[in-house]
């Protein structure tokens, strides 16, 4: 799918989660907050996706705001560094916003997302360190699972479309990585 948050909650976790650790996602991380990153651990089974990285080890809290929608912010350790995540889902709107980092802590990588359900959503991607554009897409009409009825973006040098839900273009064949995704799922009768 396009430009999306993808967000995935199994055996009913919103409310669930332990993670307390404040994160500023507009500085790199702190020697204190590498070790407790790498220190954290969680019952649940995480899967934390920021742009093109991944990480399944870290830490989760999905609060719901109100019974009809819901903030969540996730952090973990991938292959290649560290992510850190933040949601808010309602359905009038969303918004979503996850930076990558090396194993040093530096930034790497942001992805953030917002948009109207389901009139439009807007996605990027920037290298932190070059200040550079990577991905941009603009989609209207997004539905769940299906992705977005038009849309237009790109990718470096390619770019990007999306018509009656079918990606076209070969800005995607180059994985724009515009995904801020945390999903969580607790396996029954898991201590």
């Amino acid at each position: 799918m396009d430009t999306r948050i993808a967000v995935l909650l199994t055996v009913g976790c919103v409310g669930c989660g332990t993670l307390s650790m404040p994160l500023d996602q507009s500085a790199d991380l702190t020697n204190t907050q590498v070790e407790q990153i790498n220190g954290l651990r969680s019952d649940w089974d995480l899967n934390l996706v920021v742009g093109r990285e991944q990480a399944h080890q870290g830490d989760f809290k999905l609060l719901p705001v109100l019974p009809i929608f819901f903030s969540g912010k996730a952090v973990g350790r991938g292959r290649s560094g560290y992510l850190a995540a933040r949601i808010l889902f309602t359905p009038l709107f969303y918004s979503a916003a996850g930076v990558s980092y090396d194993y040093e802590g530096r930034r790497k990588e942001r992805v953030s997302f917002f948009g109207l359900w389901p009139l439009f959503g807007r996605g990027s991607r920037t290298d932190l360190r070059r200040d550079q554009s990577l991905a941009t897409f603009t989609s209207f009409l997004n539905l769940p699972i299906m992705g977005s009825f038009m849309g237009v973006g790109s990718n470096g040098d390619s770019g990007m479309y999306s018509i009656f839900f079918i990606r076209v273009g070969d800005g995607w064949s180059g994985e724009p990585g515009l995904d801020v995704n945390i999903s969580a799922s607790k396996t029954l009768g898991k201590p």
